[in-house]
């Protein structure tokens, strides 16, 4: 199953194979995955539907399937075991708030615990980087690729957090 995902990732980067997966109800098989519980095929299914998120009518889908919460979850299960996942779950919501032409299109409570994960991850990773650095103020050579998943997050997320506030600057 991972494999096959993974190759849909791919292949949704066409308008063309993004219609026909709608068309023929693929994407709703998709989002179900989101619950699966299994990281690698989880970033597989990420990776299908920050591809997904550029069209308006899969927006609406993915609102109605509340996907966004779900999503949330991951973060909360995953995000700091991987900085990758969590950058494409943030790509996700970015993309999702670019494209969906509803008023309210994320719940005030999944923009609340969506701020509340990203803020307790931001943490996290800013934690982490200073634990790849030696002596010297350089990154320690065996955590070079982890550091620049975390430079990757941190950028994606603090980015998606003003972008939360500007929706709900109260919340």
């Amino acid at each position: 199953m991972t494999e096959c995902v993974r190759v849909y990732a791919n292949l949704t980067r066409s308008e063309r194979v993004r219609k026909f997966m709608s068309e023929n109800q693929i994407d709703l098989l998709l989002f179900t995955l989101v619950e699966c519980g299994r990281r690698e095929l989880l970033f597989n299914v990420v990776g299908v539907l920050v591809n997904m998120t550029l069209d308006t009518a899969q927006c609406d889908k993915i609102c109605d399937a509340d996907l966004i919460g779900k999503l949330i979850l991951n973060l909360r299960d995953f995000g700091v075991d991987d900085w990758l996942l969590s950058s494409a779950v943030c790509k996700i919501v970015w993309n999702f708030l670019a494209c969906c032409k509803r008023k309210d299109p994320i719940s005030k409570d999944d923009v609340h615990s969506l701020k509340e994960v990203l803020n307790f991850l931001i943490l996290e990773a800013r934690s982490s980087k200073e634990a790849f650095v030696d002596e010297s103020g350089d990154v320690k050579m065996t955590e070079v690729s982890v550091d620049s998943h975390i430079d990757e997050f941190l950028s994606v997320a603090g980015n998606l957090v003003q972008k939360l506030y500007g929706i709900l600057p109260s919340v």
